[in-house]
């Protein structure tokens, strides 16, 4: 390892970065170093830095995480080797877009065919949490279809298949009790 990488790796170290980051930042800088093995590094300006991130990163697709940790490891290798901070402006980070989990309403939940969706929760206690999310009151009938319980240890498995159908006002209460029973 050169002396300038060495010094990345025990400063990162010292920074207490996991041994991922650590590997990650060294393999990102040698792969700056060796596009640019011909020109002298301490030389490079933000557009040279900008443009290989363009023709690596950017143009192939690669995510917005990939080319920010890439911006970062450069970065601190400027930052390490030459005491050179580039500007954020002109070497902007990438924005990460933001993901909204998929989430069904209660309506679609119960406009679904219930007994598929429930046929493929093996775990009763999946299955006692999607049932404890929906408010009695959106449930006049509960058309469930579920594999009987062994209990293995401390883990509950599912087995044979029951029905549980209620029009209670209070599917859950009726539902636990059923539980019970089996």
């Amino acid at each position: 390892m050169t002396k300038d990488m060495q010094k990345v790796k025990d400063l990162l170290l010292l920074r207490k970065c996991s041994d991922r980051t650590i590997s990650n930042y060294l393999s990102y800088i040698n792969r700056f170093k060796n596009y640019y093995k011909r020109k002298d590094l301490e030389k490079l300006n933000e557009d040279d830095i900008l443009e290989y991130l363009k023709k690596n990163f950017i143009n192939i697709g690669c995510s917005a995480t990939t080319i920010n940790v890439n911006r970062a490891a450069i970065k601190y290798y400027y930052l390490v080797n030459f005491n050179k901070n580039f500007s954020n402006v002109l070497l902007p980070q990438t924005k990460i877009p933001s993901r909204f989990p998929k989430i069904i309403s209660k309506q679609d939940f119960i406009k679904m065919d219930i007994i598929n969706f429930l046929n493929i929760l093996n775990n009763p206690s999946h299955f006692l949490l999607l049932l404890s999310s929906l408010k009695t009151k959106t449930m006049s009938k509960a058309f469930i279809t579920f594999t009987g319980i062994e209990q293995n240890h401390k883990r509950k498995k599912l087995l044979n298949k029951t029905t549980f159908i209620t029009t209670s006002s209070n599917p859950w209460t009726e539902f636990m009790d059923f539980i019970c029973k089996i």
